[in-house]
């Protein structure tokens, strides 16, 4: 147990103070506290979207000033019809931010000039006061009274009521599945990449004549797990220290365009997560661990990690597709297979399909899963680990594991 821990000391060590580790930890701080900062100083200087009207002499009036009253960010001011050619090249050129032309025909047509992105809530704005303007102006010439008009125009009034309303922890899911995802692929091939380069070096010669094998596997996976949650407080201390700086609103919080509702950050959510992200890297970790062990040089990692990849890939894929369906097939068999359960059952747990026997189920097999691997990982890994000749090819993958069983 001594050589264990000594072991498990120098590799934590060796991967919490490298520089490498280091300098990612700082600049993942320092990115993150710059996307709120940058957004936060850019909001208190953005400036009112400048738009162009353009009034084709419609029948009816349109009052600008009680127009720009109600819209925010936004000045529109008139201009002439015969300038639009110039209008829109201030537009492409960027000194104006769009061009409102309202053409003369009945009902009103309003065109929406704009570089690339259009401002829909605007446009919507806009269009709703025109189309009173014409209402009123319709009113008048037919003479008809405005209450009974305003009656018929009444839209029906819809009230939406969910069962299990799941939309405000999308973003949440979103990001800790992602950041489950990046953690899981990142550690796991710096896993093989250490293997594979002691073995390369010879350094491994040196180690395992003092420590057993099987401990360097289980030391440097608990140390590089130890750096990846390590590298998780960060990301939370710097949106603790944004959020206690008045960077961001939570209740504004949105990724990707999926809302971030901190309210759904619960103990539980949490807790959940890094159980299945401990359990997930663990099994991971494991397969990693096995095909560093394979190789004799880094530069025969790759092929031997895709099929690594592919799964972790697959996993995020129907984690993303558990947010809009989370009771399609796939992702129900899917919560139940080890390599996919991580990701997918956690989206199920947060958009609230899994229930209590099924994270129980899916917990055990992950755990059974990972003892099975760890059986077979480490007589892959004790066996190979001072092999020399290259690349172990499946023959001879399978004659390892027969001969460890056999032993």
């Amino acid at each position: 147990m001594n050589k264990f821990l000594a072991v498990f000391k120098f590799y934590l060590t060796q991967t919490l103070f490298a520089k490498s580790t280091v300098i990612s930890s700082i600049v993942i701080y320092f990115i993150i506290m710059g996307i709120f900062g940058i957004d936060r100083f850019a909001k208190d200087k953005e400036d009112d979207k400048n738009i162009a009207f353009i009034s084709s002499q419609v029948p009816y009036s349109v009052d600008l000033e009680s127009l720009n009253e109600g819209l925010k960010s936004v000045n529109l001011h008139f201009e002439r019809e015969d300038s639009l050619s110039k209008l829109k090249k201030d537009v492409k050129s960027g000194k104006l931010d769009g061009i409102i032309l309202l053409e003369k025909q009945t009902p009103p047509s309003i065109t929406y000039i704009y570089k690339s992105y259009e401002d829909s809530e605007f446009i919507a704005a806009v269009s709703q006061r025109i189309q009173q303007a014409y209402i009123m102006k319709v009113i008048d010439e037919s003479k008809a009274d405005p209450e009974i008009v305003n009656k018929l125009l009444t839209p029906v009034k819809i009230k939406k009521e969910a069962i299990k309303d799941t939309r405000e922890t999308f973003g949440i899911v979103y990001s800790f599945v992602f950041l489950m995802y990046i953690f899981i692929a990142t550690f796991g091939q710096m896993i093989a990449s250490s293997i594979a380069s002691e073995k390369s070096s010879r350094v491994i010669e040196v180690i395992i004549s003092k420590v057993k094998p099987i401990y360097m596997m289980y030391a440097k996976i608990l140390a590089i797990l130890f750096a990846g949650l390590t590298q998780f407080f960060i990301i939370m201390l710097a949106f603790g220290t944004s959020y206690l700086l008045g960077w961001f609103d939570s209740d504004g919080l949105s990724i990707f365009g999926l809302n971030i509702n901190l309210q759904n950050l619960s103990l539980f959510v949490i807790v959940s997560f890094l159980i299945y992200f401990i359990l997930g890297f663990l099994l991971y970790a494991l397969l990693y661990a096995a095909v560093g062990a394979t190789v004799s040089r880094t530069e025969d990692l790759s092929s031997g990690l895709l099929p690594i990849i592919i799964l972790v890939m697959c996993a995020l894929f129907i984690g993303m597709k558990s947010l809009f369906n989370p009771s399609s097939d796939i992702v129900v068999i899917s919560s139940y297979i080890p390599v996919f359960s991580p990701i997918v059952t956690f989206s199920r747990i947060m958009v609230g399909e899994a229930g209590y026997g099924e994270i129980g189920l899916t917990l055990l097999l992950l755990v059974c899963s990972i003892f099975f691997m760890n059986r077979l990982v480490s007589i892959i890994y004790v066996n190979s680990v001072t092999n020399y000749r290259g690349k172990l090819k499946m023959k001879e993958l399978v004659q390892v594991v027969r001969k460890g069983i056999e032993m």
